[in-house]
């Protein structure tokens, strides 16, 4: 298990595509967990890491951190990925595809940055390696204005 992140305040709102846009949409390894377009409630999480060995993460037992709930995002840090349907289907004696199209039935990233929007309390917080945080603070907060679309 890696350290905990460090956490900063970014000092004021920045759209969660336009953090996305600017910061991570390049990254080999990324996710988006969104609260919505036009969110006003909830969260959404931003971020990027490095592959995990699924086999890790599974038999690997999680306990839940204290936090302050006023200003904690609900996540923090960790892993986010997925377990595919499929694979889980078939194991448990369910009809299922074979995966023989190369997408992998397991894909788990260890977080290493991660940007939380409160979109109730319309706050920013990120959170990083004690080294990175403020660079990637100061990034975020120069993410302004309306994301490119495709091309």
């Amino acid at each position: 298990m890696t350290e905990p992140l460090a956490a900063a305040d970014v000092p004021h709102w920045v759209d969660p595509a336009s953090v996305f846009a600017a910061r991570f949409s390049s990254e080999p390894h990324c996710f988006w967990l969104d609260a919505g377009p036009g969110a006003y409630e909830g969260w959404s999480w931003i971020g990027a890491g490095a592959r995990e060995d699924p086999a890790h993460v599974m038999a690997t037992t999680c306990t839940p951190a204290a936090a302050d709930r006023r200003r904690e995002s609900p996540f923090r840090g960790g892993w986010v990925g997925w377990t595919g349907y499929d694979d889980a289907a078939a194991r448990a004696g369910a009809p299922a595809f074979d995966g023989a199209d190369g997408v992998p039935q397991d894909l788990w990233l260890r977080v290493d940055r991660l940007v939380a929007f409160d979109h109730a309390g319309r706050t920013v917080r990120v959170y990083a390696p004690p080294g990175a945080v403020d660079d990637l603070a100061t990034a975020v907060a120069a993410a302004r204005g309306t994301p490119a679309g495709p091309p």
